[in-house]
């Protein structure tokens, strides 16, 4: 099992970003939240920025940021 929540929906990002912690870099945010009561797990959602590169290689770094965060 992962070690926190993905996020899939723009409702549950846009909470993230009201009211979780957010750490910046020129390319990528990381957003995250403490885990609720009900769930044990953290969320993360991750940001990467246009000027990474194209789409095949934004999704490539977004998975192993996730990798890494497991």
């Amino acid at each position: 099992m992962r070690a926190f929540a993905s996020l899939r929906r723009q409702a549950e990002f846009e909470r993230l970003r009201r009211r979780g912690r957010r750490t910046m870099t020129d390319a990528l945010t990381l957003f995250r939240g403490e885990a609720g009561p009900a769930d044990r797990r953290s969320v993360v959602g991750i940001t990467v920025a246009k000027t990474v590169g194209i789409a095949v290689v934004r999704n490539r770094t977004r998975r192993r940021l996730a990798a890494i965060a497991h």
